[in-house]
């Protein structure tokens, strides 16, 4: 059945974008009777009369300026109550966090309203026991079970008008709670990420564009964002969302913060190489040096008192590790808002307060009935979370549960540095308040954004959630606000970011828009030529150089990547040709001269290359790189003498399979057959895998040397018997 009413889906889908509603409306039938749904049914019938009323009064002939917006609202209509259908037919048996959720909400079938009205009760029973400091644990056990409910309620309604209605009507009744508002949001979030539902679009339109406080409105703005950027063929063919998303472009406020939304979203997409950065290069590296320093330690005790110090036996260790660029890279990094704490945070996450999907969306409260903090520790954890602009609701929870894990000697010591520090912590916290120039609602976003992300990346059952920060946020294809945000500013934001970062793919599009209005930009010719290059598109990169070099001298790094993609191309002359170029602004450049040579030999000009190679193995003797390459092209001018010998330097410092392959062609080519086929096994023993294509593919060059082509076959035979 399952299989069957998916194939109507689809059917229900492609009728509706022909404008086959009658063919549509009959589908989406079947699938409601299958399902049992009586009350979408009548919802059907009165869409079909609609349509019957539309059909008849457009065959009169007259004229019908909203004809197009009904047809919409009606494909919309069909579309939604196939959604419904489908729904129904995998809440009976889908095993999944939200078909799970919606079994047991089915059950239990309650109601926003009466949800909502019995928290605001319990806060205000709450909020009494509290001021009489009377022991309150029993009521906040309530009020985060209510808060649990209304988040599931949320989350698992479809279609639901009178839900997303109450929860509008409370947001902007001037009394709502803000914990109530921020699981409320997310769980429509959530949901417009499984199924689409207008109602919960237009209740997160409503809440962003009527609520005061910046918190609720930066997570009602991102929830919004990502709703559109995974509903943009529903929402596209809606005229009346269509018709409001409009008219936020007269507002320069929402411009201003819809662009900074944006780029924080985009932002995310850095988080996973930051954190595997700091994993595999920067945590790795210091437990690789951990012996280094406990022998220093030991040697020298005092400095484990003064290790946050400079001490230059510290900075030699980290210079020797390369540790001291890498810590710089990220430091610069964290300059610019990347996101550290995924990386301190993550393991903390398999806390089971994090097994329920809400509590990744709870703004922190320290008084949380799972926590249990004493008074030091509160005000601490308060405080931070204040300080802090970076730092997540989610990770400031696990900092506090981690805090009340810690051993009890070593908390009560805790405790005690902090009663010092608290005081100075607040008047920080007051200096930073004069002195921000930080919006709140950039703020909130930042740290909205954060919680969602570690929610689809480190939730137990993440697998069961569509992850919005899998893919590159395309914001330039979002409805109404990908127009908004085409503008130079915005593209030059988000391209830059995209093309420091590595993201060629992402910064091309944005990159290629910039050079229409930028045609005479050099700088902005070679970005996008390396951005082509990294894409392997060879060609374009190519005309994007030569573009560039059009509008400026080539300076040295043009010019290699100019003699780059001509070789790429098997334009090996023209490369010869650039690198030359490259090398006469930096002629002792090791790099460019083993980059020319290596041209010069696919070019067929030995003489040219040796020359090269000789001049770098002169900056850079006995270097084993050189080395090999100058042995390889003495073989291939005929030299098999001097190729012989630089060859057995080589293996006796750095020997490799390839090492003992040449050496075998040497060998075949001076007649020794029998050494040749020694040294062949060799190679053979140390690569085995690779080593019979690698001897075929040299065997034409060879032939061309003199080799005879059924004696390399017949030596391969030898080789590589049994």
């Amino acid at each position: 059945m399952r299989k069957t009413i998916e194939t109507q889906h689809k059917e229900v889908t492609k009728a509706v974008s022909e404008r086959r509603l009658n063919r549509a409306a009959h589908i989406v039938d079947e699938m409601l009777v299958s399902n049992n749904l009586l009350a979408e049914r009548e919802r059907l019938a009165k869409t079909r009369e609609t349509y019957r009323y539309l059909s008849d009064f457009m065959m009169s002939g007259a004229n019908d300026p909203g004809r197009a917006g009904v047809i919409s609202d009606i494909g919309n209509t069909l579309l939604s109550l196939a959604d419904i259908a489908m729904r129904a037919e995998r809440a009976k048996d889908d095993s999944g966090y939200y078909y799970s959720t919606l079994r047991f909400n089915t059950l239990r079938g309650e109601r926003v309203s009466d949800i909502l009205n019995q928290y605001n009760s319990k806060m205000a029973e709450l909020g009494l026991h509290d001021a009489s400091d009377n022991n309150s644990i029993s009521i906040r056990k309530e009020c985060e079970s209510l808060l649990e409910r209304l988040f599931n309620t949320l989350y698992t309604s479809l279609g639901n008008e009178s839900a997303t209605k109450d929860i509008v009507a409370y947001a902007v009744s001037g009394y709502a709670d803000n914990n109530a508002l921020a699981v409320a949001i997310s769980a429509m979030t959530l949901a417009l990420l499984t199924w689409y539902d207008k109602l919960k679009v237009e209740a997160l339109l409503d809440i962003f564009e009527n609520t005061s406080d910046d918190k609720i409105r930066a997570r009602g703005l991102v929830g919004l964002l990502l709703a559109l950027s995974a509903n943009k063929s529903r929402i596209v063919s809606d005229s009346a969302l269509l018709a409001r998303l409009s008219l936020w472009q007269d507002s320069i406020e929402i411009y201003r913060i819809l662009r900074e939304t944006i780029r924080v979203i985009v932002g995310t997409r850095d988080t996973e190489r930051v954190n595997n950065k700091m994993k595999e290069e920067v945590f790795a590296e210091l437990m690789k040096l951990r012996p280094e320093i406990i022998s220093k330690l030991s040697e020298n005790p005092e400095d484990a008192a003064s290790l946050m110090d400079i001490n230059p036996e510290w900075e030699e260790i980290l210079e020797k590790s390369g540790l001291n660029k890498k810590l710089m890279e990220l430091s610069e990094l964290q300059s610019e808002g990347a996101d550290f704490m995924m990386f301190s945070f993550a393991n903390l996450k398999q806390m089971p307060f994090f097994n329920k999907a809400v509590n990744w969306f709870m703004p922190f409260d320290s008084g949380h009935s799972e926590l249990e903090l004493n008074k030091e520790l509160t005000q601490f954890i308060d405080t931070l979370s204040e300080i802090n602009t970076q730092i997540c609701d989610s990770d400031v929870y696990s900092l506090a549960f981690a805090l009340t894990k810690m051993p009890e000697q070593q908390l009560k010591m805790l405790t005690g540095q902090i009663s010092s520090h608290i005081e100075q912590m607040n008047e920080e916290l007051k200096s930073r308040a004069r002195k921000s120039t930080t919006p709140e609602f950039d703020t909130a976003v930042l740290k909205y954004v954060r919680d969602l992300y570690r929610f689809f990346k480190l939730f137990r059952k993440k697998e069961d959630f569509t992850d919005p920060f899998d893919t590159p946020f395309d914001f330039l294809s979002l409805p109404v606000v990908g127009d908004m945000m085409s503008d130079h500013e915005v593209l030059e934001i988000i391209g830059n970011f995209y093309f420091k970062r590595g993201y060629h793919k992402e910064a091309l599009p944005m990159l290629m828009i910039l050079s229409e209005e930028e045609a005479d930009n050099a700088s902005l010719w070679e970005k996008i030529g390396y951005s082509l290059e990294k894409s392997n598109r060879y060609f374009d990169a190519l005309d994007a150089y030569n573009k560039a070099s059009l509008l400026k001298t080539p300076g040295p790094w043009l010019t290699r990547r100019l003699a780059y993609t001509l070789k790429k191309l098997g334009r090996y002359s023209e490369a010869a040709e650039q690198y030359e170029n490259a090398l006469t602004m930096n002629p002792e450049n090791l790099s460019l001269l083993l980059s020319a040579a290596s041209a010069y030999i696919e070019a067929g000009n030995a003489e040219a290359a040796l020359s090269h190679l000789y001049h770098a193995n002169y900056i850079s003797e006995n270097d084993c790189k050189v080395l090999r390459s100058l042995a390889w092209v003495e073989l291939l001018s005929g030299h098999t003498d001097k190729s012989l010998d630089i060859y057995l330097r080589v293996i006796s410092t750095d020997a490799k399979s390839s090492d003992y392959l040449n050496i075998g062609h040497t060998m075949t080519i001076k007649g020794n057959l029998r050494e040749a086929v020694n040294y062949y096994r060799i190679a053979f023993e140390k690569d085995p895998i690779n080593f019979e294509k690698a001897y075929k593919d040299d065997i034409p060059r060879l032939v061309k040397l003199g080799a005879e082509k059924l004696t390399m076959q017949l030596l391969l035979d030898q080789i590589m018997k049994e």
